[in-house]
């Protein structure tokens, strides 16, 4: 006896023996269901169900591809910028020099705010120095000196390598120049 799935397809066939083939004599038993599956003649992964997982596999080869083409290509095939180029000349690299005069001026742009600072509490600028103005309102600032304050001027300096930068005044520029 067969049971079929669909047009044709048998999954399951039951087999019954009523007696032992090969004894004599033997006795007629009663009888024994035996239920063998068969295959249905495709297996689960292949079909409607397996085309959707290889397109994401080649589509994610394909990026894989993508992606170490163009590291390959990026650092074999691009030459790297000259190390002679300097910031201002539209190069990657900055000389030790640049970057001293660089820092010495950002060392200056950052003191300015403490001094506003204490020229609000104080009425003035007089009294001001780097310790007062790093305990009161910026622990951070270094690498200024405070040359002089008036009640309303001073001066900051701020010495990197062999650069200078300096800001006279509230409404001086941070200039690369000592104060005088």
């Amino acid at each position: 006896m067969e049971a079929l799935d669909g047009p044709g397809r048998a999954i399951a066939t039951t087999v019954i023996r009523e007696t032992e083939p090969g004894r004599a004599g033997s006795v007629p038993r009663p009888s024994r269901a035996v239920l063998a599956l068969k295959p249905s003649g495709r297996a689960a992964d292949t079909g409607r169900m397996a085309a959707p997982h290889r397109l994401v596999l080649i589509v994610v080869a394909a990026c894989l591809t993508a992606m170490t083409a163009g590291i390959l290509i990026g650092h074999y095939v691009i030459p790297p910028p000259a190390k002679e180029k300097s910031s201002r000349g539209g190069g990657l690299y900055v000389s030790a020099e640049e970057a001293d005069a660089s820092q010495a001026m950002t060392n200056v742009r950052a003191a300015v705010p403490a001094m506003e600072a204490w020229n609000a509490d104080h009425a003035g600028y007089k009294g001001a120095t780097l310790e007062q103005l790093r305990s009161q309102y910026d622990y951070g600032l270094h690498d200024v000196d405070v040359v002089f304050t008036t009640r309303d001027d001073y001066c900051f300096e701020s010495r990197v390598g062999d650069a200078v930068a300096s800001k006279h005044g509230p409404g001086g520029e941070v200039l690369p120049q000592p104060c005088g």
